[in-house]
């Protein structure tokens, strides 16, 4: 028997370091990697360049879980320096 995946909201950053470039996303899947860790499988939307009016972009891809975060009122921001 198969499973439905279900689509969890989430925000998504490959930066490495949470901020303002976190893009929207849906997290459709978990899975461990045996080198690599916990890996989640998400569907995620980084704008395109305004100037050229391209974009938005839809990213399918398996990230670390340190990469995805729950979807919260507004998108994590990078830590200020008060």
């Amino acid at each position: 028997m198969e499973v439905t995946p279900r689509a969890e909201h989430v925000w998504v950053d490959v930066t490495g370091v949470w901020g303002e470039l976190a893009m929207p996303g849906l997290l459709l899947g978990w899975r461990q990697h045996p080198r690599h860790g916990w890996q989640g499988y998400v569907i995620a939307v980084r704008p395109g360049h305004h100037q050229s009016g391209d974009g938005p972009y839809v990213n399918q891809m398996w990230i670390p879980a340190s990469s995805i975060r729950p979807l919260g009122s507004a998108p994590p921001r990078a830590a200020s320096t008060v």
